[in-house]
């Protein structure tokens, strides 16, 4: 079961003793860059608070992208359940334009996963 404890770095005294987290929330949810809703309280992931938790979690850090051409939307489902079939987490989707970003001549626009 995973547990939550949170300290207050500006008076180092602890703000919320170790509890259960909620069922909407896992453990993975806890990565750096990640916004959390615990307990009414919507919280911003920026630092781990030992190094243990920080070798605990290092792996849930790493990232990829994934370019999926317009091509492939239709497969869009199936594609997500592949990656998270691998044990990944999708954390966001990005859709955005290469013509944009690479001054193409027509639009081709693609979707990105970051996980």
């Amino acid at each position: 079961a995973s547990e939550v404890e949170m300290y207050d770095l500006s008076t180092n005294r602890r703000f919320l003793k170790r509890t259960k987290l909620p069922s909407h929330i896992n453990g993975s949810d806890f990565v750096i860059g990640n916004r959390v809703l615990l307990f009414s309280r919507d919280l911003s992931i920026v630092e781990y608070g030992d190094n243990a938790t920080r070798k605990l979690l290092a792996t849930a850090r790493e990232k990829m992208a994934m370019i999926i051409m317009p091509t492939s939307y239709k497969q869009i489902g199936n594609l997500v359940n592949q990656v998270e079939l691998k044990d990944l987490n999708v954390t966001n989707i990005k859709s955005f334009s290469m013509q944009k970003i690479l001054k193409l001549d027509r639009a081709t626009s693609v979707l990105g996963l970051v996980s």
